[in-house]
């Protein structure tokens, strides 16, 4: 007998967060994780961190993740926030025991809802916020759960006269922005944001974590060209390594 997809959406949910994987099996919208705020009150927010920035203040006003008002109207069967790649992984190993449709979303910022699925296991990747500037390879390493404004506006993590492809907007998530393509105003010099991946980590569908994959890397040299051309459609990556570019002060 089929299990209804409520009943899996309830043992799945179990499950997780009895690996201790921050989980909301409650919501109407995977926009509403956390303390619920809505568009506006995060457009207030950020207003006080930029007046924070440029005018001083309260520095310690709380980071706020962007709600993307487009896509309210999608109702997932919960929502998952991994803090790290391990928990990545069992969420995927679970949505496929359940047979319930996997969703993802680094920044969520896709105005035609790219990012969710009706019914999913939603993965918001919002934790997963590492990053690794290399100097002398000019890489940088950043986990998906960035958006450009936690690279771009922060010296500790790309320093001044360094830069990377980014588009124009800092509250786009820099998994969404690579994977797909990443148009930007400096196509015509450095490319598209694409063709500045180096490396991966990435989730495969039975929960394998692949580290550094690379496309000179015989195994698995399909795959990396795969996400790097074709979206996320492959497997969850976890944390992208690009170029890094000096630009003139």
């Amino acid at each position: 007998m089929a299990t209804s997809a409520a009943t899996a959406a309830r043992q799945a949910c179990a499950e997780l967060l009895a690996h201790g994987i921050a989980t909301n099996c409650d919501l109407a919208s995977p926009h509403d994780v956390g303390d619920g705020r809505t568009m506006s009150t995060s457009v207030l927010s950020r207003l006080s961190q930029f007046v924070s920035r440029f005018l001083g203040g309260d520095a310690a006003l709380p980071q706020v993740a962007v709600a993307n008002g487009f896509c309210h109207h999608v109702r997932t069967a919960l929502v998952v926030e991994p803090s790290n790649e391990a928990q990545v992984s069992v969420a995927v190993r679970t949505a496929a025991k359940w047979a319930l449709p996997l969703s993802v979303a680094s920044g969520g910022h896709s105005y035609i809802c790219q990012s969710v699925k009706r019914g999913s296991l939603h993965l918001r990747l919002r934790r997963l916020r590492e990053t690794h500037f290399d100097p002398e390879a000019l890489t940088l390493r950043m986990q998906t759960g960035l958006t450009f404004r936690d690279v771009l506006w922060r010296d500790d993590v790309l320093p001044a006269n360094y830069s990377i492809v980014h588009g124009a907007c800092i509250d786009v998530g820099v998994g969404g922005f690579f994977l797909h393509g990443g148009a930007n105003n400096g196509n015509m010099l450095r490319g598209w944001s694409n063709e500045t991946i180096v490396e991966m980590d990435v989730v495969l569908a039975n929960g394998t974590l692949v580290r550094s994959l690379r496309h000179d890397e015989t195994a698995h040299a399909p795959l990396f060209r795969a996400l790097r051309r074709s979206g996320s459609s492959f497997g969850v990556v976890t944390a992208l390594t690009v170029q890094v570019f000096s630009v003139s002060p």
